[in-house]
């Protein structure tokens, strides 16, 4: 979402939706449909955190497809 939380909470920001509606609207996205909604300021900011996220999940494909196990060691994060 290229927007940032305090823009998308501010009561001015939108005329036909209170902002903790469109803010409950988007947890329950998440929740029951597991769609990751990332907040960035600018459309910059949102192509390199999808890019990020994207190879992240390339990578993890990859070494799940080569038969390694999906898991976190300790120092991995």
């Amino acid at each position: 979402m290229e927007a940032n939380l305090t823009t998308v909470k501010s009561p001015y920001s939108f005329d036909s939706a209170p902002p903790n509606a469109i803010i409950g609207s988007l947890m329950a996205i998440i929740a029951r449909w597991k769609i990751l909604i990332i907040f960035a300021d600018n459309h910059l900011l949102a192509e390199e955190m999808t890019a990020n996220l994207l190879s992240k999940y390339a990578a993890l494909e990859t070494l799940e497809n080569q038969g390694y196990p999906r898991q976190i060691i300790d120092g991995d994060i």
